[in-house]
């Protein structure tokens, strides 16, 4: 009885298969009035006749077709030289087909027909002589719409915070330079020291699908530093500066100079957009390949930016260690960061309780000790290394006292010399 049941199943489901696809087939085949239709476009296709079509038939079988074709019409249509018309055409055809050979004439569209020279004078009339030649200063000169356009951008504007990008835009209206518009857009900054921006690049025009934006790249730093952190920031800006995406890309200058007395600089460092979860808009999108294609800008390997935290950890909990601290805090290294690594290979200082040595450590002379006993690693200390051993402070070597917990740091500076004292277990420290 089951064996019968079970071939009758294997019978029906080929006959449920097919007779849904015939179901699906006549649903979807034209009827007599929708086929007379279609050949009527076919014959003279138009825009208004395929919008009356599919609002009639909105599941035909031609609708994809038809989309298509009404996609080519307008395309056809347009009149390229018309730049107005090539504009409205981009931004109200985003999904069109037709939309990267719109693109392609709106580019070369946008090449500014106003010479160097007319922009050089513009500007100087506007802004003064003081921003040619500047790097806080920078501008940018484009064609849209059928009109000239110069974009003037301050890093560090007149009267304005430092966290503040200054966005000036002026059009040529019959032969004469007048103000659109001035904007002023937020600095994206991750270092709360940072008191100085400087120009990384000339800025461009860029287009992300049907978007022109301007793309601007300028770089934060802090000028009462003893040690150069470097951000690297890209901005989108949208042509009337209502609308703009930024990413930053933060770490150590391999340079060790101030970019606007270096422009050899290089960043070790990470973008604070790689590490953030969901997905990216397609401006992050274009700003993170922006960024990684640029050769000044070296990812982090991730055992350093393990040991490059637990530096900046140290130096945040230990604001006044070279001041008139009286305990230290203590960071608790990873094993597989390459501070530890650094120590492993180094030479040691030992006591009965304890190991130490000290490293000059990417940019930092830093003290490591391990417990013997629970075999954990500690960051004691961290100073930015000394760049004149004459007139600095040179931490010149470490050793243990008796007791074995405390460890003695002796320094020179220039012809004199002195002591700190660490205790390992108490965190003390003394002068």
């Amino acid at each position: 009885m089951n064996c019968l049941k079970y071939k009758f199943a294997l019978i029906c489901t080929p006959l449920l298969f097919f007779s849904g696809n015939f179901i699906y087939a006549q649903k979807n085949s034209p009827g007599k009035a929708e086929q007379k239709q279609y050949e009527k476009i076919v014959a003279k296709p138009s825009a208004k006749a395929i919008n009356k079509f599919l609002n009639k038939w909105p599941d035909s079988a031609y609708k994809e077709e038809l989309l298509f074709k009404k996609d080519s019409i307008a395309y056809d249509s347009l009149k390229k030289n018309d730049e107005n018309a090539v504009e409205d055409f981009v931004e109200k055809n985003g999904k069109s087909a037709f939309l990267q050979q719109a693109l392609e004439i709106m580019k070369q569209q946008s090449v500014p027909q106003t010479g160097a020279d007319e922009a050089t004078s513009t500007v100087k009339k506007f802004k003064g002589e003081a921003a040619i030649g500047s790097n806080k200063v920078s501008y940018l000169q484009y064609r849209r719409r059928g009109k000239e356009h110069i974009a003037v951008f301050e890093l560090m504007p007149e009267g304005k915070d430092f966290e503040t990008v200054l966005v000036t835009s002026y059009v040529k209206n019959a032969g004469n330079w007048e103000e659109e518009y001035c904007e002023s857009i937020p600095k994206y900054i991750m270092d709360p020291a940072a008191d100085r921006s400087t120009m990384a690049a000339e800025p461009r025009i860029v287009f992300i699908r049907e978007k022109r934006y301007m793309l601007l790249d300028f770089l934060n730093y802090s000028t009462n530093a003893t040690e150069i952190c470097l951000e690297y920031v890209s901005n989108l800006i949208s042509c009337d500066a209502k609308e703009y995406t930024n990413s930053i890309f933060y770490g150590t200058n391999l340079s060790g100079k101030a970019p606007d007395e270096d422009e050899s600089w290089e960043i070790e460092g990470r973008s604070a957009e790689s590490m953030a979860q969901g997905g990216l808009s397609n401006e992050q999108i274009f700003l993170a390949e922006h960024m990684s294609g640029n050769p000044k800008l070296k990812e982090i390997r991730p055992e350093d930016a393990l040991s490059d935290d637990a530096i900046v950890w140290w130096k945040e909990a230990n604001p006044d260690a070279m001041g008139k601290a009286k305990s230290l805090h203590f960071g608790n290294l990873p094993d597989d960061c390459s501070l530890v690594s650094a120590f492993r290979k180094a030479k040691k200082e030992q006591s009965r309780n304890y190991s130490a040595a000290i490293l000059d450590f990417r940019g930092y002379t830093v003290i490591v000790s391990c417990s013997k006993s629970s075999g954990k690693y500690s960051l004691v200390w961290a100073e930015p290394i000394c760049r004149n051993s004459r007139t600095d402070r040179y931490l010149a070597s470490i050793y243990f006292d008796t007791n074995g917990t405390t460890l003695n740091l002796f320094y020179y500076k220039g012809k004199t010399t002195f002591k700190y004292f660490i205790n390992l277990s108490s965190k003390a420290i003394r002068r």
